[in-house]
C-alpha cells in the first residue's frame, strides 16, 4: 500500500504510515504539522508566533509554496507538490556585487527534520557566498562546508533514525562563467537549444554502479536502489567533498538548478527546455511552468526550480567587471574583493627590446585559470523516496 501523504510503501495490513504517521487508505493527504524539532512537543504546544510552549524553540513556518524574484531574468519557485505534507526543499537566489547566486537543497525524506536541514543549508550557504572572497571554486567549497555545519546544528534524536540531511547544488555566475558545486542528486542544467545539457552528475548508486560496468543503465533504473544517493550533507556524511565544475556562458541560455521532484518527470535537457518555454517570458514564468508541469505529472515529491536567464557580456564589459584600473589598485587594494583576474605590473613583466635605446615596452602577461571536475571518495548510500 502506498501512503498518499508521503508516498512511502507500507504493508497492506498496516493502518498507519510508519514514515509520516498518516492513516493509510485516505483519499487525500492529511496535513500533519511537525512536532517541535528541539523537544518533540506536538504542534498544538506552539503559540501563535510559533514558539514552543514547552522549550521556547521557535518553529519554522511551513513553506508550502514560495517564489523569489530578483529581476526579470532571475527567479525561483519552490512547491510542496501534491503528495507530501510539508515542503522539504529550500532555495536561495540572490545577487551580490554583480555575482548571481543560486542554491537549491532537497531535504532527505528518510532523515529527521529534513525541512529544517534543507533550510539551514541554503541559508548558511547564501550567507557564506555573500561574505567570502577568493576564486569562485573556493567560495563554493567554503559555502558547502558552511551548509554542512548549518545542518549539523539542526536538533534531532539519536533514537529516531537518520540525522537531518539534505542534498545540495549551488552556482555562482560571474561575467560569462558559471561555477557549480553539488553533493547528491539535485541538478544543474544549461538550457540553450541543441546545446542544452545536464551540467551536474548525480551522486547516486545508479550512476556509480553503471560506471563500474556492473549493470546497464536500464537495469539499474529498475532497481529499488536507483534513487539512493551516495553524497549528502548531514552529521552522518562526514566532511563534505563536493564536485565542482565551471561552464562557459559565452552564448545565451538559461541556467536551471532544480530538485529531483522536477527532473524525475523530465530528465532530458532538451525536454526540460521545452517545458520551461521561451526566456522572453521571464525567469519567474519559466520556473512556474516547470513546477506546474511536475505537479501536473503527479507531484509525488517537493519541487524547486531556480532560473537565471543569461545574456553574454561583451569582452570589454567582462574586462571592466573583473579588472580594476591600475591607478586605483594601490590605494584601494584592501577594500576591493579578491578577483580571479587582475592586471599587475612587476619587474617580471618589463622587457627591454633590442634596437630601442630610449624606449621600454611593457608586456602584460595574463593568466587564465581553469578548474577541473574533482571526484571524491564515496560514503555509504542513503535512500530518498522518489
Amino acid at each position: 500500500m502506498i501512503c498518499v501523504n508521503c508516498s512511502a510503501e507500507m504493508p497492506e495490513d498496516d493502518q498507519f504510515c510508519q514514515e509520516c504517521g498518516s492513516r493509510l487508505g485516505n483519499e487525500t493527504p492529511a496535513i500533519i504539522l511537525p512536532a517541535c524539532a528541539r523537544c518533540g512537543a506536538p504542534a498544538t504546544a506552539a503559540d501563535e508566533e510559533g514558539f514552543c510552549n514547552e522549550c521556547g524553540f521557535r518553529r519554522e513556518k511551513p513553506r508550502e509554496h514560495d517564489e523569489v524574484v530578483i529581476g526579470a531574468g532571475f527567479a525561483g519557485v519552490t512547491d510542496q507538490g501534491k503528495r507530501h505534507a510539508h515542503n522539504e526543499d529550500s532555495m536561495a537566489v540572490a545577487e551580490h556585487d554583480g555575482v548571481k547566486i543560486l542554491v537549491v537543497c532537497d531535504g532527505v525524506s528518510s532523515s529527521q527534520n529534513a525541512s529544517s536541514a534543507s533550510k539551514a543549508a541554503a541559508t548558511a550557504a547564501l550567507e557564506s557566498l555573500r561574505n567570502s572572497k577568493g576564486s569562485a571554486e573556493k567560495r563554493l567549497r567554503d559555502a558547502v562546508r558552511a551548509a554542512w555545519l548549518g545542518v549539523a546544528e539542526v536538533p534531532y534524536s539519536m533514537s529516531e533514525g537518520d540525522p537531518p540531511s539534505t542534498t545540495f547544488v549551488a552556482a555562482l555566475v560571474e561575467g560569462n562563467l558559471a561555477t557549480i558545486a553539488w553533493a547528491g542528486d539535485s541538478r544543474a542544467y544549461w538550457l540553450a537549444g541543441p546545446e542544452s545539457k545536464q551540467l551536474s552528475v548525480d551522486d547516486s548508486w545508479l550512476n556509480e554502479t553503471v560506471a563500474e560496468g556492473k549493470v546497464t543503465y536500464e537495469e539499474a533504473l529498475r532497481s529499488d536502489k536507483a534513487h539512493a544517493i551516495t553524497k549528502w550533507l548531514g552529521a552522518d556524511a562526514g566532511e563534505p567533498e563536493p564536485s565542482v565544475i565551471t561552464h562557459d556562458l559565452s552564448q545565451p541560455g538559461v541556467l536551471l538548478l532544480c530538485s529531483d521532484g522536477l527532473w524525475n518527470y523530465a530528465e532530458e535537457p532538451v525536454k526540460v527546455e521545452e517545458l520551461a518555454g521561451s526566456p522572453e517570458q521571464g525567469a519567474l514564468e519559466m520556473a512556474r511552468r516547470l513546477v506546474d508541469f511536475a505537479n501536473g505529472a503527479g507531484g509525488r515529491d517537493n519541487i524547486t526550480a531556480a532560473v537565471y536567464v543569461h545574456t553574454p557580456l561583451a569582452a570589454a564589459a567582462v574586462g571592466e567587471l573583473m579588472i580594476e584600473p591600475l591607478a586605483e589598485e594601490s590605494t584601494q587594494q584592501e577594500e576591493q574583493p579578491v578577483q580571479t583576474k587582475q592586471r599587475k605590473l612587476s619587474f617580471g613583466s618589463l622587457w627591454f627590446m633590442p634596437g630601442f635605446s630610449k624606449g621600454i615596452r611593457i608586456w602584460q602577461i595574463t593568466e587564465r585559470k581553469y578548474f577541473k571536475t574533482s571526484f571524491w571518495r564515496m560514503v555509504p548510500a542513503k535512500c530518498t523516496p522518489s
